[in-house]
């Protein structure tokens, strides 16, 4: 680092990015860019804000929108990157409530084994 006419010592980083680099938003996104690869599902990021979605009309959708939370665990631990599952939310959308009743929608939905709310 140089203030002025002096510069710092040369140290070693061991990991991480220093805060308020400009590099570390670069970096995140190099690094996230390849975890939509390992979701079925439609998927949207941006910045450090990810949703997944999917239509659920039957058993198989709602073990597949499952798969892909799975998955997500299997990358997040691949690379050492932890999800906040405090943070994270199901949201149903839809007019039929009649049709809503007949669709598994509202089985629950786990990431590291904990249930996500509504």
């Amino acid at each position: 680092m140089k203030v002025r006419c002096s510069l710092s010592e040369w140290m070693a980083v061991l990991s991480g990015v220093p805060q308020g680099s400009v590099l570390g938003p670069l970096l995140f996104l190099l690094f996230v860019n390849g975890l939509p690869s390992w979701i079925v599902n439609s998927i949207h990021m941006f910045a450090d804000d990810m949703k997944i979605w999917c239509t659920i009309r039957d058993i198989n959708d709602s073990l597949s929108l499952q798969k892909d939370l799975d998955s997500m665990v299997e990358w997040s631990d691949k690379y050492l990157l932890k999800f906040n599952v405090e943070k994270c939310k199901i949201m149903h959308i839809g007019q039929n409530s009649k049709r809503r009743s007949q669709i598994p929608q509202r089985d629950p939905v786990y990431i590291r084994h904990l249930q996500i709310k509504n």
